[in-house]
């Protein structure tokens, strides 16, 4: 993989984890099946996304990749690293530079989608808290009944 190419990858699982329902399907190939390379993903709020065509091959694959997270108590921290090759090895049959490379897409994406998940989570509870200090200051402006 070429540098700089992992960084549009972590930026696209970024923007579709932090824009994903809380109960989002697994992802599915773009229309147009394998070999056809999206010229943008569309976000819900309808801002294309775009992805570069030599990533498509690797964001295909990030999609199709089972649940490989090495989870803490804060939830999910990062991909396992041992259980993603060994599955890029067996189901994939990845050898060599095309290996090293999965590898790098997949960590890419997995950093991105973590960052995603992360700000969308920072999101709801600045918006929990802001719906609080409402109801408090909506209880403070009525009289009261006595």
């Amino acid at each position: 993989m070429l540098p700089g190419h992992g960084k549009k990858l972590e930026q696209v699982a970024r923007h579709v984890a932090l824009h994903a329902p809380a109960t989002a399907p697994q992802p599915q190939p773009p229309p147009g099946g394998r070999d056809a390379p999206p010229g943008g993903l569309d976000s819900p709020p309808g801002v294309p996304v775009f992805l570069w065509p030599c990533n498509v091959q690797h964001w295909l694959l990030w999609q199709t990749l089972p649940p490989l997270w090495s989870i803490g108590v804060a939830g999910a921290v990062g991909l396992d690293m041992a259980s993603l090759r060994a599955w890029l090895r067996s189901a994939k049959s990845l050898r060599g530079a095309a290996l090293a490379d999965a590898m790098c897409a997949m960590s890419a994406c997995a950093s991105g989608h973590l960052a995603g998940v992360a700000d969308r989570a920072a999101a709801a509870q600045a918006q929990k808290e802001e719906r609080e200090l409402a109801e408090q200051l909506a209880s403070i402006a009525r009289p009261s009944r006595r």
